[in-house]
């Protein structure tokens, strides 16, 4: 049960932050990969799937929010895995992950707490994973 309710604030706190300034997709899809657009509108995370052996991107936009504001973060969010980021320790970063800090998915709070940091920072890369990516030539 707590642990449902953390997945609900979460997403809560989410769709909060990106209604108020979500940001447009940053990154090309990477040559050969797809990315779907689909109906199914989860109220929990997650948002987007990548799955690197079919090269595909499944966005799932949450249904409290337009697509429109939520799409481009979620979208640059799973184009970082494509492109090789599997996770990021800077809690201000879009690419963050808490299991990058050794946080369970049992324990929201940083993954919570991280969202006005990443709110702050236009959800945008961090330097460490814009450099990835500006090496890899990910960027529009």
């Amino acid at each position: 049960m707590i642990k449902n309710k953390n997945k609900i604030f979460n997403t809560l706190s989410l769709f909060l932050f990106l209604l108020l300034f979500g940001c447009a997709g940053q990154l090309k899809i990477p040559k050969g990969w797809t990315v779907e657009k689909t109906n199914e509108r989860p109220c929990c995370n997650p948002f987007g799937m990548m799955n690197p052996s079919q090269k595909k991107i499944k966005l799932m936009p949450p249904k409290l929010v337009p697509k429109k504001i939520t799409e481009g973060t979620i979208l640059d969010h799973e184009l970082g895995h494509a492109w090789g980021i599997e996770e990021c320790k800077h809690m201000y970063c879009i690419m963050y992950e808490p299991s990058a800090m050794g946080h369970t998915e049992d324990n929201m709070f940083y993954e919570v707490l991280a969202k006005p940091l990443q709110f702050i920072n236009r959800f945008r890369f961090c330097k460490e994973c814009r450099k990835y990516l500006e090496e890899k030539g990910a960027f529009k």
